[in-house]
């Protein structure tokens, strides 16, 4: 599909179900805004029936802001890495200096 005009909104309706570490997951949120300044946020929330690895809540969820090339910051929860957030920025900046003598 292609995206909406610049400004838009794109909101998908609530799938029947999809599967998380083979268990029944309902989606809750999909949608995904494109700002006047080309600026996406993104937000995907699924009800689990029991909370996945590293986590205590029944919620598995993806939350994006950033362009179609650049991530500014994420939220997810990832299985065994629990709730936790994405700053791209720094992420590179501390690659950056590993990778120098």
């Amino acid at each position: 599909p292609n995206p909406p005009p610049q400004g838009g909104r794109e909101s998908a309706p609530a799938a029947p179900c999809w599967l998380v570490a083979n268990k029944v997951a309902v989606p809750l949120l999909r949608s995904k805004d494109v700002l006047s300044d080309g600026a996406i946020v993104e937000m995907a929330i699924w009800r689990v029936p029991k909370p996945v690895p590293g986590c205590v809540h029944l919620y598995k969820y993806r939350l994006y802001y950033g362009s179609e090339n650049i991530r500014v910051v994420g939220y997810d929860n990832e299985r065994a890495k629990g709730d936790h957030r994405h700053l791209d920025d720094f992420l590179a900046a501390v690659r950056l200096r590993r990778d120098q003598p």
